[in-house]
């Protein structure tokens, strides 16, 4: 069963899934690990010692891996199979925009759920009332030879007809939140960026006499609230620590079952992955007229603590890499 990515798979060379869901393959010579900074080798060779930068992650699901429980019964089916159970779209990066995606359901292969191929809305159908168990969706977004994945588990509750809004009053913590949900979010998106919503859609629903308010009890210089969805609220940086690799955000859900009911409240802790652009220049770490030292600063260089150089040969005109020795 899948993760919300695709497996690894060994084929000679180590393949391994970035933080965006797509699978990227990773060699072990210092010329391999040149290759992963294009933008500085180009700038060297126009005879320029400034350096530009790349963004290597272009585009991924800022929410993934969501599980919900989903109420069963003819009611909940009647109400349901007229509204989207979910549609979260990729963020491209570059483009700053989400483009032409073409969707699908991969996995399980049984017609539970149907999606719009163009859309990437998610409809139940008749045959989600047979679930027989807490079953994993893998919805897959596919823009030319790239694919990102999202997982969706749904565990169903059986639910006797007409005890519909019994459900919902026992359920309180299952209308304001997922029960598990993945947000990510690239450093340096604009403001105002939609990250997903706090909880199911789907509640709004089946729970009609019900009213939902959230708040943001801390994590408000990072994030903000409007309509149960989460929004950027200014820029965020992986590695200066602002806030850092990882940001928290306490949530405050307040429900009323009817407008002059006693209100309840639901507190969560959520966990935000900040993920890294590779922003983050190559430092000049010696030059003189015919030795030049960059320290480059991608995780996969680190991890070998390699220092490449680069060497200037006046006579035949040429600038070749050599990997100097490794620091401690």
């Amino acid at each position: 069963m899948h993760s919300g990515g695709e497996p690894t798979v060994a084929t000679g060379v180590s393949a391994v899934v970035d933080a965006a869901g797509r699978r990227q393959r990773m060699t072990s010579s210092p010329r391999a690990a040149s290759s992963w900074h294009p933008c500085l080798v180009l700038a060297i060779l126009l005879g320029t010692y400034g350096v530009t930068q790349c963004d290597a992650l272009e585009a991924y699901y800022p929410t993934s891996r969501l599980h919900l429980s989903l109420p069963i019964s003819k009611e909940s089916y009647i109400i349901l199979r007229n509204h989207p159970l979910l549609n979260l779209a990729p963020r491209d990066i570059a483009n700053d925009s989400t483009p032409a995606y073409q969707y699908a359901i991969e996995s399980p292969a049984e017609g539970f759920l149907s999606i719009d191929s163009t859309t990437g809305d998610v409809w139940i159908e008749s045959h989600i009332m047979d679930l027989p168990k807490s079953t994993e969706f893998i919805i897959s977004a596919s823009s030319g030879s790239e694919v990102l994945r999202l997982s969706l588990t749904i565990t169903p509750v059986p639910v006797e007809e007409n005890h519909l809004p019994r459900f919902c009053e026992d359920h309180v913590d299952q209308i304001c939140f997922w029960e598990a949900a993945t947000y990510r979010i690239a450093e340096n998106e604009r403001t105002g960026f939609r990250v997903g919503p706090l909880g199911p859609q789907l509640y709004q629903q089946l729970c009609r006499t019900h009213s939902v308010k959230y708040e943001l009890t801390n994590g408000t210089n990072y994030l903000m609230e409007r309509n149960g969805t989460l929004f950027s609220n200014g820029s965020l940086d992986h590695e200066l620590g602002r806030p850092g690799p990882a940001l928290q955000a306490a949530v405050r859900c307040t429900v009323r079952m009817s407008e002059n009911s006693v209100p309840m409240e639901v507190d969560k802790v959520l966990e935000m992955a900040v993920l890294d652009r590779n922003d983050n220049r190559p430092r000049l770490e010696h030059v003189n007229d015919t030795h030049i030292e960059l320290v480059l600063d991608d995780p996969i260089i680190q991890k070998s603590k390699a220092v490449y150089a680069l060497r200037k040969e006046p006579v035949k005109k040429k600038i070749k890499w050599a990997a100097a020795a490794a620091r401690g």
